[in-house]
């Protein structure tokens, strides 16, 4: 994922946890427990903020800010997912990919997601033989994902930079068969 691309995710899944915040945050029936609707959804305020603070921070360029805001703890696996989607933004491969890899949990909506930016965290680190087992297993375990197709350009850029030309083009190959349309083509030229 270009850098672009994970500044994209970040906005999209802080919008996410905003939202899904917003509704489980509104009134409801209490059941006798202050909070209860956002103790059981394990969401803090707190957090909140600062995903959205370390969001915008991310946003502008700020990647010592998105650090400092971003919640550490406290609010399940997400946070750690978020932190390592802004290490990776901001260029610390391998701190993304110490924060990716303790994010791994029972979420399978945000599996994938992590999946894919350990994948590009390995890349970066120059670690390609990590870099395409974590693309096989994303495309193993979700194989509807739409992060499916862009993980095997993710690969093919692995291989290549690997000096493994041999599975670089069998994953050129995966990555334009996957594709039909001219997406993976553009994704692969702007590799190089």
């Amino acid at each position: 994922m270009s850098a672009r691309g994970v500044a994209q995710a970040v906005r999209l899944f802080a919008a996410l946890l905003l939202v899904a915040a917003a509704v489980t945050l509104s009134p409801l029936p209490r059941t006798g427990t202050e909070g209860a609707p956002a103790a059981a959804a394990g969401v803090r305020l707190a957090d909140l903020a600062g995903v959205e603070s370390a969001a915008r921070a991310a946003r502008d360029g700020d990647c010592q800010a998105a650090r400092e805001l971003a919640p550490a703890s406290g609010a399940g696996e997400a946070p750690v997912l978020l932190a390592g989607l802004y290490a990776l933004e901001c260029g610390r491969p391998s701190r993304a990919r110490e924060l990716l890899t303790a994010a791994g949990g029972d979420d399978a909506d945000l599996e994938d997601l992590r999946l894919y930016a350990l994948a590009e965290a390995a890349t970066a680190a120059g670690d390609p033989l990590a870099a395409l087992a974590t693309a096989d297993l994303l495309v193993e375990r979700f194989p509807a994902s739409p992060l499916s197709g862009p993980v095997r350009v993710v690969a093919a850029e692995a291989a290549s930079r690997g000096a493994l030309p041999g599975e670089a083009l069998t994953r050129i190959d995966a990555a334009l068969a996957a594709d039909p349309g001219r997406e993976a083509r553009r994704r692969l030229a702007a590799r190089g």
